[in-house]
């Protein structure tokens, strides 16, 4: 589920069999923009988590699916890519207003101390 590549890790999940001819690939790759093993974990569970959801729906779908079913369904894994992206571009405003805070609180400290 995690590789390594260059220095940032990459969540990789197989794509069904049974879905392949509708979404036109063996595999969802997206960088986890962090070379954090710790937090590429984290943000790699989630999007483990979203991915079974869709494959799931996907399969009960895709047996019977209408044009307009399968439009929809695609347009669910874009959501899920772009959902993917925002959630890390969150994930990193976090933890840069926490080291700032951090930094911050630090410096009150050592000022009151001398």
């Amino acid at each position: 589920m995690l590789r390594l590549l260059g220095s940032h890790y990459h969540f990789r999940r197989t794509i069904p069999h049974v879905l392949l001819p509708l979404l036109g690939r063996t595999e969802i790759s997206l960088s986890l923009q962090t070379n954090s093993k710790r937090v590429a974990r984290e943000r790699a569970a989630g999007l483990y988590a979203r991915t079974e959801e869709f494959f799931s729906k996907a399969k009960v779908m895709y047996e019977d699916a209408s044009p307009e079913d399968l439009r929809k369904l695609i347009a669910l894994y874009q959501d899920i890519i772009r959902d993917t992206h925002r959630m890390i571009a969150i994930e990193d405003e976090r933890v840069k207003a926490e080291r700032t805070y951090e930094q911050a609180h630090g410096s009150t400290s050592t000022r009151c101390r001398a």
